[in-house]
């Protein structure tokens, strides 16, 4: 299945594609490296991963600049230029209070964001990423990548593909890098790599982040060492650490793809039922009542109102309902967007 593409414009006028799946809270995921979700045809069990992360969230997902769908000929490709990339998406999606998931490359635009927008970023999740890029890799190794990407793009996007998957899932990488390939060109490659080296750090916002961290790292992965996790975790005021035995593709191809849910639905919360209320006095312990709740006409609604105020309808269902669960004692089992289980 492939996702449906629309575009916005960023403030210095470059086109971005993005997605929008699923119902319930946003989460607003920002591409790790290069790639498309248009090519998500191509690795069938990343497949697996979006369709549960798509269970009662409304996702949204995006192409770079320079990247798949999106814009292709840029002149900026800086660290500040792909930061405008993410604020162009989250304001054309109609996203407000979201939880926001970085990973590798795109982790410090997230923490960025998340820094200078608190009040629409609720909740960080950051994977296998960092603060600046000289923690994870040396300026020579920068410029041999670079080089690479440049001279000879098949051979540098297997050799990208390769690193973190080639020991366990070989078979992986191959399909990876062919996503690579179809996404960008090695010209584009080779000049992020540069611009991200000498642009990247955001080392001094993440005593700023006030908000729930949550980050994510292999504690063996041989391209980002296990130590840039915990320099993010020991400098983000309100962060926790939860190493992973395996990278996120491993548990994907594993059938383990329940496991790295349950973390993210655990910090997100909005997967997961709250802490039981206590009742009030009076109130038979014992009695427990299930209510299954539904908007009816919701797809005709959404049609006719449009996505915007539709959406703004969906809210103000899910407020009203929220404090009838309040004043009542009541617990939200989980939300689909227009339905409540409670």
């Amino acid at each position: 299945m492939e996702s449906e593409a629309r575009f916005c414009t960023t403030d210095d006028g470059v086109r971005i594609a993005y997605s929008v799946e699923g119902d319930g809270p946003h989460l607003v995921c920002c591409p790790d490296a290069v790639g498309s979700f248009g090519l998500d045809h191509l690795i069938d069990d990343q497949m697996g991963f979006w369709r549960e992360l798509w269970r009662g969230r409304r996702v949204v997902r995006y192409d770079m600049r320079g990247t798949g769908l999106s814009q292709r000929d840029v002149d900026d490709v800086s660290h500040g230029a792909l930061v405008r990339d993410l604020d162009a998406v989250v304001r054309a999606s109609g996203a407000q209070q979201f939880t926001l998931y970085g990973s590798t490359l795109s982790g410090p635009r997230a923490i960025a964001y998340a820094a200078t927008h608190p009040e629409a970023v609720r909740r960080l999740l950051l994977h296998r990423t960092f603060a600046r890029t000289s923690d994870v890799m040396t300026n020579d190794q920068v410029r041999n990548f670079a080089e690479l990407a440049r001279v000879n793009w098949k051979m540098a996007a297997q050799v990208f593909a390769d690193l973190p998957t080639r020991n366990e899932l070989p078979d992986t990488g191959v399909r990876v890098a062919q996503v690579y390939v179809q996404s960008t060109s090695g010209e584009f490659v080779s000049r992020l790599l540069m611009a991200l080296s000498e642009t990247t750090d955001v080392t001094d916002l993440l005593p700023n982040l006030r908000i729930p961290t949550l980050v994510m790292h292999r504690n063996n992965d041989p391209m980002f060492a296990f130590t840039a996790a915990q320099n993010l975790a020991a400098r983000i005021p309100n962060a926790r650490l939860k190493p992973l035995s395996q990278g996120i593709m491993s548990y994907l191809v594993a059938g383990r793809i329940h496991e790295v849910m349950g973390i993210i639905n655990e910090f997100i919360d909005d997967g997961a039922a709250p802490a039981p209320v206590s009742a009030p006095q009076g109130l038979h312990a014992a009695v427990q009542t299930v209510l299954f709740t539904d908007l009816v006409g919701h797809t005709e609604m959404m049609q006719r109102l449009g996505d915007a105020k539709g959406r703004d309808v969906l809210r103000e269902h899910e407020q009203i309902t929220r404090g009838a669960l309040r004043a009542h004692s009541g617990n939200e089992i989980k939300t689909d967007g227009d339905s409540f289980m409670v």
